[in-house]
């Protein structure tokens, strides 16, 4: 299977944003999928947001929509942000894991 490659810059305070089709193959009460194209919405709405409250922000749209109380697939989701200046912790980072419905992402915090 081929997959379409790209490149793009990756400037200072841009962030990447990978995440599973669990996020929005979700069903309303009416059997309507969230979809992506609503997905993509959402993060036009809270793209200014830190990436770890972007995961929740998006978790949360999607959560109002959907008629389960839990995710029916896995979701997961890992951003990756580069920032404008040293962090608070120089060079070294901290790993966390968020538990986002069956999957873990991990994400670099102080």
């Amino acid at each position: 299977m081929n997959y379409p490659t790209m490149c793009s810059p990756f400037e200072r305070d841009d962030c990447i944003v990978l995440f599973t089709d669990g996020l929005y193959e979700v069903d309303s009460a009416e059997g309507e999928e969230f979809g992506l194209d609503a997905l993509l919405s959402s993060f036009r709405r809270h793209v200014n947001l830190p990436a770890q409250r972007l995961f929740y922000a998006l978790l949360s749209d999607v959560e109002q929509y959907s008629s389960r109380p839990d995710f029916e697939d896995d979701v997961c989701i890992v951003a990756v942000e580069r920032r404008s200046r040293k962090n608070a912790c120089g060079d070294r980072m901290a790993t966390r894991q968020l538990g986002l419905g069956g999957a873990r992402a991990l994400r670099g915090a102080c």
